[in-house]
């Protein structure tokens, strides 16, 4: 159900918000291309995320593995949230 209390049934386009689920599935994806040779923890995550705001360009795979620095959700992404003209 996508609402007990309202009694609202799950379709198949239902949206949900994951927040910190998908972090542990992260981790050992980025693991696994450590040792493919495809990424190394001490490269700067805007080498793979290169819209990331000035202020962020220098945090770490190593730093964000290890909730020794972070960004703040969306916004550290540069033009994340459209304009609406």
């Amino acid at each position: 159900m996508a609402s007990i209390e309202h009694n609202v049934p799950i379709k198949p386009n239902a949206k949900y918000k994951i927040a910190s689920d998908t972090k542990t599935f992260t981790a050992a994806l980025i693991v696994k291309a450590k040792e493919k040779g495809k990424l190394n923890f001490e490269d700067r995550a805007s080498v793979y995320i290169p819209l990331l705001a000035d202020k962020f360009k220098v945090i770490s795979i190593h730093q964000l593995l290890t909730h020794t620095c972070g960004l703040p959700h969306n916004e550290a992404i540069i033009d994340y949230w459209p304009v609406k003209s």
